[in-house]
């Protein structure tokens, strides 16, 4: 039978389940424990990951049943652990402790120990268990992470790098790939297509493009394809005349004359319909287009930069765009990283972000340590909120992704009416209730409801459901 974990006072159990017993303990990623309540804290029982952690002449010293707290606790961490361990034990809560530990395999091994008391019936203590990981990876990043706040804090003798596009912050070599190919395509009329995530900043590379070219005296005009509905797609596009339609009372120039001699963006690219792109199509390539209303051919000179999230290529496959119209935009691929692919350039961001807000309290160690540890599903936009907030709460919120965007509770049912308006009233209040729980993020809760943006944006308006309850600000393209 194979070795077992040293235990003072064995136990009795069948020996199909001592064997599982043992087994299990080996397997273990760090040492289960049990002390008994002495003057020293003695073991009485340490799993085999003991070996892994302290070395094997410290696990045959464990073994041998005299091995007390003071042995194992660095002694520049033992006064710190003993006080916080009884402290926990009298008040009889759990403990979590980080401690450096005395371990000949590593100089400066530190562990985390999380454990609660063992009482009698009478609640008498008798001890503790618990369980001992190894924790010196993330006490050397801490470790790391404060000399970068340092370095950080010092601007007057050591100031922030200067960014390699005024406005856009990273030194990562992702961000430096993307900042390369910003500045060879800035010159040039190219067509470039920006793939990134929500809030990556693909309009902030596009106005950077814009802002280096020949065309900088001339409009950025930045377009959401997917907030305009479809039937007023050539209307926004190309513009129309006094008296084309019902409403229309005066003359109203398109999308594309407020770009001539400047930079179209059309953001969210996808969204744009089959037939409005064979349209867009004949536009760009200088067939012109006339306005709603009228037979005058326009012919306007702008650039083309777009953006996405989507995979095109598979959209193209799919038949959803137009395989010409694909080649058309799609000259300069651009792909920018997520914000969990660049984590190096977050201490970077918060600075940049804190120089925006004065009077705000400074992050600690600890605090840049969670932000490095997020996941950043909403990439910088969600790291610049989480600073706003910081900010006005002096609190570093953090909330899990399901707490953050989940609905808490259902909408109430209506009262009563027909199955038609119950289902209407029904579906205003979970895209209003969805709407509130991602702050009027309309890209993510068009993901949460699994429907498409233009989807969203059509139900939207037939329910008079704006940004914040208004009908303002419907079709505004710096809202994704």
């Amino acid at each position: 039978m194979a070795e077992k974990p040293f235990q003072k006072n064995q136990s009795v159990l069948p020996d199909h389940l001592e064997e599982k017993f043992s087994v299990l303990m080996r397997s273990l990623p760090g040492m289960a424990y049990h002390r008994r309540k002495d003057e020293f804290w003695t073991l009485t029982f340490a799993s085999e990951g003991a070996r892994r952690l302290f070395g094997d002449l410290a696990w045959e010293k464990i073994r041998s049943g005299v091995t007390c707290l003071g042995n194992m606790v660095h002694e520049e961490s033992y006064p710190h652990v003993l006080e916080s361990l009884e402290r926990a034990l009298a008040r009889k809560e759990p403990y979590q402790l980080v401690y450096r530990v005395n371990s000949l395999l590593h100089s400066d091994r530190w562990v985390w120990d999380q454990g609660e008391g063992v009482y009698d019936e009478k609640g008498h203590l008798l001890g503790a268990e618990g369980f001992v990981t190894d924790f010196t990876a993330f006490k050397t990043m801490e470790r790391e992470l404060r000399e970068e706040i340092g370095r950080l804090r010092c601007r007057e003798d050591s100031p922030l790098p200067e960014p390699v596009i005024p406005g856009i912050i990273g030194q990562t070599p992702e961000m430096m790939a993307v900042f390369r190919l910003v500045q060879q395509t800035a010159s040039s009329d190219a067509a470039v297509i920006l793939y990134g995530a929500s809030g990556t900043g693909k309009e902030l590379l596009a106005r950077a493009i814009h802002d280096q070219s020949l065309r900088s005296r001339g409009a950025f005009v930045p377009v959401n394809c997917g907030a305009i509905p479809e039937n007023l797609m050539e209307s926004e596009f190309f513009g129309y005349r006094k008296g084309a339609f019902s409403g229309a009372d005066r003359d109203q120039p398109g999308i594309l004359d407020k770009a001539h001699g400047g930079t179209l963006f059309l953001d969210e690219i996808g969204e744009i319909p089959l037939s409005m792109q064979t349209r867009l199509l004949r536009a760009i390539e200088g067939g012109g287009f006339s306005p709603v209303g009228s037979r005058e051919i326009r012919h306007p000179d702008f650039r083309i930069l777009a953006a996405t999230n989507r995979d095109l290529e598979e959209w193209v496959r799919q038949g959803k765009m137009r395989e010409d119209f694909f080649y058309r935009i799609h000259v300069v691929p651009v792909h920018i990283p997520r914000l969990k692919e660049r984590k190096a350039d977050i201490p970077l961001l918060v600075s940049h972000f804190l120089e925006s807000l004065p009077g705000t309290p400074p992050l600690g160690a600890a605090e840049l340590h969670r932000l490095m540890a997020h996941d950043w599903p909403g990439n910088v936009r969600e790291l610049c909120n989480v600073i706003r907030r910081y900010a006005l709460l002096h609190t570093l919120d953090l909330p899990e992704r399901g707490k953050a965007f989940g609905m808490k509770k259902p909408p109430a049912l209506p009262a009563c009416g027909t199955l038609q308006e119950q289902m209407a009233l029904m579906e205003a209040a979970v895209i209003r209730k969805t709407l509130e729980e991602t702050g009027f993020h309309r890209s993510e809760t068009a993901r949460i409801l699994g429907i498409d943006r233009r989807s969203l944006y059509t139900k939207m308006q037939r329910h008079g459901i704006g940004k914040k309850g208004s009908q303002s600000g419907m079709y505004s393209s710096h809202l994704e």
